[in-house]
């Protein structure tokens, strides 16, 4: 399921977590660790504590193929250069939550599942 990135990555920062901002407003923010990988190399980067470099950062603006995630809490966000981001649910913590511009909100719920809320009325 996909509801975010029906536009470009507008900015990718990093603070207390990396945070994914679309050009219409989404938001997607990873608060646990992550990899960048590609086609070609597999893991470019893994981040499991610190700040990602500017370079990295770099990597995740732009367009957007897809944003997927499973029942158990994985997400994968796919950019059309063979890029991924890809985050493992945590056993401890949110690992991820995503907040449509519309107020739809979906979290990857510690120890594994998604928690969603419809956009209010």
């Amino acid at each position: 399921m996909s509801l975010l990135f029906a536009s470009d990555i507008a900015k990718a920062s990093f603070d207390f977590g990396l945070v994914l901002q679309s050009t219409r407003g989404d938001v997607l923010r990873i608060g646990t660790k992550f990899e960048i990988s590609n086609r070609e190399d597999g893991v470019v980067h893994g981040v499991d504590s610190g700040e990602p470099s500017r370079s990295m950062l770099a990597l995740l603006a732009g367009p957007v193929s897809s944003v997927e995630w499973t029942e158990l809490g994985a997400l994968t966000v796919t950019y059309p250069s063979g890029i991924s981001l890809h985050v493992e649910p945590d056993a401890a913590y949110e690992a991820w939550t995503l907040a449509s511009a519309g107020g739809e909100l979906v979290i990857a719920s510690p120890g594994g599942g998604i928690v969603s809320f419809p956009a209010p009325r």
